[in-house]
């Protein structure tokens, strides 16, 4: 970044790694990545020249584009953009990171371009800056513009404060009256006699409309102290602006995409595994008063062997000496299925299972999709057994899958027993898994690394911490033997 003198004000780079499932390929081509950084820099004109090299096809390409910060005291707006998503910010995010709203991180989109089908809206992001000086209340005004004829023009709620601090805001335009075209939106940030203005272009696209919105005026026809006496009657005759709704959705195409992948992914996934042995501990704990205060219960750890889809199991291990204790002795709350029963009980077709998507989340530099699911109860594959004298039951649950939206993988399930029989002794059940990729031979594969269940009985709550440790792979010639010295 260089100012109007050619000084450079600032200088980022980064690696970018990525990876992805092969059958995105094309639509990773054709997306965009998001490199985000804040600089502080005096008012000025500046120059931005970023250059992008692909170390595997040794090609180089590079662009420039001009900006200006704008210090002056009236009014101000930044560019407005276009919203691709909302995700949770890194951690250590910048508390003063102009595309920070409500706690998530704007990312912006960067193609204009939104179908006008059913329930559709286009979000659209900006910051005001308002004269601190000035003793007047900003206003904010949008108005949606086809070849010079107003479709709508609305005034906007501002806070309290907007007169006083820099103000994030969204707003969303609904498309679905809007016949294919190119249209404008112009935003007016007014404060006393001042005011700022910005101007966004955008193109709608789908099928032509038999009730389309309709003109209220032309280009400059609607004065703005007239705008919120408008504002009634466009939500009768063309469309209405709404603040923040719909910012950052998943879009319909993409949720089915994700979703589609993340199922071919879960029930192939056992399959897909090679045969190997894991070290898998869990930590016991309880709580008699139903209180996070957790007394230890013991420890165990079990070699488990996957073999042509098969669990094994042995104890190895108990209260840090070893052991041979038969599983099936113990009481208490115990883990199963990790390798793969538990994705089928979310994804298996004969669940039925009800997915909406929820929002995104970061962690680290990578960003998940968060879906929630719900089961009833007479297409559960999750059964529940309490102690002797009462039969194991199939439980109704709900819960979350993290899926990494570029590969399928899942990285975390989160399930949870609800509508428990009042006279069942486990009040509540949840448990969630953990999986990463985990070198297991000469190739990585995606594996339970860490988990936690907890179990509701009376009063008192049970919770199991497991990690898994040392996966190794089988080979066709290797033979396990459990040997207790």
């Amino acid at each position: 970044m260089k100012d109007a003198t050619g000084n450079v004000a600032g200088q980022f780079s980064e690696d970018v790694p990525y990876q992805g499932a092969s059958e995105t390929k094309q639509s990773v081509l054709g997306g965009a990545y998001a490199f985000v950084r804040t600089v502080a820099a005096h008012r000025g004109k500046y120059r931005l020249d970023v250059a992008v090299f692909d170390q595997l096809s040794e090609k180089i390409t590079a662009t420039q584009s001009e900006f200006e910060f704008d210090g002056s005291p009236q009014p101000a707006l930044s560019d407005p953009v276009l919203v691709g998503r909302l995700d949770s910010p890194p951690s250590g995010a910048d508390a003063g990171d102009p595309l920070l709203y409500q706690g998530k991180r704007v990312t912006p989109k960067l193609k204009s371009e939104v179908r006008n089908d059913a329930g559709v809206v286009l979000p659209v992001y900006f910051m005001m800056y308002p004269d601190k000086q000035s003793a007047a209340k900003p206003t904010l005004a949008l108005q949606v513009l086809s070849n010079g004829a107003l479709l709508a023009n609305a005034a906007m709620p501002l806070a309290e404060n907007a007169a006083q601090y820099p103000t994030p805001f969204i707003a969303s335009i609904p498309t679905e009256k809007l016949n294919p075209g190119a249209y404008m939106l112009r935003i007016t940030f007014s404060q006393g006699a001042a005011k700022a203005q910005k101007d966004l272009s955008f193109t709608v696209v789908g099928e032509r409309k038999a009730t389309p919105a309709k003109p209220v005026g032309k280009e400059g026809s609607v004065r703005e102290d007239e705008a919120v006496a408008e504002t009634s009657s466009i939500q009768g005759s063309s469309f209405d602006f709404v603040p923040g709704a719909g910012a950052g959705l998943l879009s319909m195409d993409d949720q089915s995409r994700i979703l589609a992948g993340a199922r071919e992914r879960a029930l192939g996934y056992a399959a897909a595994l090679p045969n190997f042995t894991v070290r898998e501990t869990t930590w016991r704990k309880v709580s008699r008063t139903g209180t996070s205060n957790f007394n230890a219960r013991d420890a165990f750890t079990e070699l488990v062997r996957f073999s042509g889809g098969v669990e094994e199991r042995k104890i190895v291990e108990r209260n840090g000496e070893k052991s041979s204790l038969d599983r099936s002795t113990m009481d208490g709350t115990m883990l199963n299925g990790e390798f793969g029963f538990l994705l089928g009980a979310v994804f298996n077709q004969q669940t039925q299972a009800k997915f909406a998507w929820k929002e995104s989340v970061s962690a680290g530099t990578d960003r998940y999709e968060v879906f929630s699911f719900k089961v009833d109860q007479a297409h559960s594959m999750y059964k529940l057994r309490a102690k002797e004298g009462h039969s194991a039951i199939s439980a109704a649950y709900d819960g979350e899958v993290y899926v990494d939206p570029n590969t399928y993988n899942i990285r975390r399930v989160v399930l949870r027993a609800i509508d428990l029989p009042k006279q069942f002794p486990i009040r509540e059940s949840s448990l969630r898994l953990d999986y990463d990729r985990v070198m297991i031979g000469q190739s990585d594969h995606l594996v339970p690394t860490a988990g936690v269940i907890e179990v509701h009985v009376g009063r008192a709550i049970e919770r199991n911490e497991v990690q898994f440790k040392n996966y190794r792979r089988l080979g066709s010639e290797t033979t396990i033997k459990f040997v207790i010295e």
